[in-house]
């Protein structure tokens, strides 16, 4: 047995994500044999374009969690994407309803990206659809270079956007946990995105917490996963797994997302106001 430690230097004001008291699952899409919403709100997804390039394929050979820290439930299936080479035939998972999450909500999913492209960003998981109401995406930057993740949202017709800081590689396993703050209407101080990043291959975890924002646009739109909801900008779809993709219409703590750091690992500096984790992986 190996033991693979990483060491990571984080301030300590991020190392929680603000909690609510009551946390509900909107959807909860497990990817384990169908496209079904194991949470029970009915928000069950079908594969758009016809389903071409979208299957549910095995997690052989993958760091997917299995089974998943928080829940305990086996993780044998996650969602393939492929993308041709015109990137115009792929398929990708929507909601057969609209869902409206509010100003405050996490969403949390498993992704591994196949290939980037100089041209197009990827969309992972969002209600962006300029044919109706664009509200959010989470998406990977690629087309201007900075290849990281990043969440964009409307205000009004204004589309606003927060860098994670974040980079990421292709054939890789990641599990991502973010958080939206944003209903702070009057003075926009305590809107906020807190971004969890877990490298599942090394254990390397990074958070960042980014404020101060104009206040979000609510409203209800479909959800896809995997590109974006409008039909028009199919080249933007991602290539690759995604997998136990989880959204809340609340801000979910650390100790309640999908994937948390390992208390006994956790150690506070209050001298140096520097927190070290310690995550270590077994294999």
């Amino acid at each position: 047995m190996t033991h693979l430690k990483h060491i990571i230097l984080l301030p300590i004001g991020l190392l929680s994500i603000i909690a609510t008291s009551q946390a509900a699952t909107v959807a909860y899409w497990r990817f384990e044999g169908d496209y079904t919403d194991s949470s029970g709100a009915g928000n069950n997804l079908t594969p758009g374009n016809s389903g071409t390039g979208s299957s549910i394929v095995t997690t052989t050979g993958m760091d997917f969690f299995d089974p998943v820290p928080q829940t305990s439930a086996a993780n044998t299936q996650t969602y393939n994407k492929s993308r041709t080479a015109s990137e115009n035939t792929s398929g990708y998972a929507l909601t057969t309803n609209n869902v409206n999450l509010g100003a405050n909500f996490t969403v949390e999913s498993m992704f591994n990206v196949n290939s980037k492209s100089t041209s197009h960003d990827i969309f992972l998981i969002n209600q962006w659809n300029n044919a109706g109401t664009p509200l959010w995406s989470i998406y990977l930057e690629t087309a201007d270079g900075s290849e990281q993740i990043r969440f964009v949202y409307k205000n009004g017709s204004t589309s606003t956007f927060v860098d994670s800081g974040f980079s990421y590689d292709t054939n890789t396993d990641y599990y991502l946990g973010m958080t939206v703050d944003m209903d702070d209407t009057t003075t926009n101080a305590n809107n906020s995105v807190s971004f969890y990043l877990k490298n599942l291959e090394t254990g390397i975890v990074q958070q960042t917490l980014k404020s101060n924002y104009a206040d979000m646009k609510t409203g209800s739109s479909k959800i896809a996963i995997g590109g974006r909801v409008d039909f028009g900008y199919n080249s933007e779809n991602m290539s690759g797994q995604i997998d136990e993709v989880r959204i809340s219409d609340s801000l979910l703590s650390t100790s309640e997302l999908l994937v948390i750091p390992e208390p006994s690992t956790l150690v506070l500096v209050g001298i140096t106001g520097i927190a070290l984790l310690m995550f270590r992986k077994r294999k």
